[in-house]
C-alpha cells in the first residue's frame, strides 16, 4: 500500500461513514501532518480531557512545584461515577499524586480526575492552557448547562505527543502505555503486536461520542492518529470507524 493508497482508504472510509457521522481525523509522525480531515473541528471532549490535566501535572512535576508522591486524602464525597477504581476501594483514603494521574489516564477514573482538579484549581488550569482549540470548563461527571470541555483532533494530537515526551521524565513510566481501554484506534491488532508495537493512547466516550487518540511506535516508525466524532444518528458505528482508521494505519506503517 503506497501512500497514495493510503489516502485513498482514508478517504473511501471517510465517505462511508459520513451520513452517519461527524468526523475530525489527524495522522501525521511528531514532526508532520500526514492526513488531516477536519482536524480542527471542535467536538465535546469527554475524556480526551483528561489529557489536559495530565499534561499540566507533568510540566509541574518535571518543574519541581509538584511532588508525585504527595498523598492526597480522597474522602467519601470525593467519590465520583462512571469510569474508574478509587471508588470500589472506598476503605483507601489516602493516594499519592502519581497513582491518581496513573488512574485517570491508565482507567480513566473520574474520581482521580476530579480530585486532582480540585487541587489544582480550575481557574489555575484555565490560565495555564495555551491553545485556543482546548476548552475546559467543567469537573467530570458534573453536567452544567452551556458548560463543556471541547478539543479538536489536531490538539489532541499535540497534547498526547507532550504528554508522552514528558511522563518518563515526570513519572518514571509511562500511565499511556498501560491503558486499559484500546477497543478504538488500536482494536483490530492491539492485543496481536504487543511487544512489536508499543500504543500509547486515551479514549474519549459519552453518549454519540466515540473519540481515540494514539501513538503508535514501531522500530523507527512513529504515527500519531487522533479520530474523533460524533454519530448524528444514534447508528452505534463510531468504534467501527475508529477501527477502521486503526487498522489502515497499521497496515501501512507497520505491518
Amino acid at each position: 500500500m503506497t501512500k497514495d493508497d493510503v489516502h485513498l482508504q482514508i478517504n473511501h472510509i471517510l465517505k462511508t461513514y459520513q451520513a452517519t457521522l461527524e468526523m475530525g481525523l489527524w495522522i501525521g509522525t511528531p514532526t508532520k501532518c500526514l492526513v488531516d480531515y477536519q482536524s480542527h473541528k471542535s467536538f465535546p471532549a469527554a475524556s480526551i480531557s483528561k489529557l489536559v490535566l495530565y499534561a499540566y501535572y507533568l510540566e509541574q512535576i518535571i518543574e519541581k512545584k509538584i511532588d508525585p508522591q504527595q498523598v492526597i486524602c480522597v474522602s467519601p464525597v470525593d467519590l465520583t461515577g462512571g469510569a474508574g477504581v478509587l471508588r470500589l476501594f472506598p476503605q483507601k483514603k489516602s493516594w499519592a499524586i502519581s497513582e491518581l494521574l496513573t488512574a485517570m489516564i491508565a482507567v480513566s477514573d473520574n474520581t482521580a480526575t476530579n480530585v486532582l482538579l480540585d487541587l489544582a484549581g480550575l481557574p489555575t488550569l484555565q490560565a495555564w492552557i495555551q491553545e485556543p482549540e482546548i476548552q475546559f470548563d467543567r469537573y467530570m461527571m458534573r453536567p452544567i448547562k452551556d458548560k463543556e470541555n471541547r478539543l479538536t483532533p489536531s490538539a489532541a494530537a499535540k497534547l498526547l505527543l507532550r504528554c508522552i515526551k514528558q511522563e518518563e521524565a515526570a513519572l518514571g513510566f509511562s500511565a499511556l502505555n498501560q491503558q486499559q481501554f484500546q477497543e478504538g484506534i488500536p482494536g483490530t491488532f492491539a492485543e496481536t503486536t504487543h511487544p512489536t508495537c508499543r500504543i500509547f493512547n486515551k479514549t474519549g466516550r459519552l453518549d454519540r461520542i466515540e473519540h481515540d487518540v494514539a501513538y503508535l511506535q514501531a522500530n523507527e516508525t512513529t504515527i500519531i492518529v487522533a479520530a474523533f466524532s460524533y454519530d448524528k444518528i444514534g447508528s452505534g458505528r463510531g468504534i467501527s470507524w475508529l477501527r477502521e482508521i486503526g487498522q489502515t494505519v497499521y497496515q501501512q506503517y507497520f505491518n
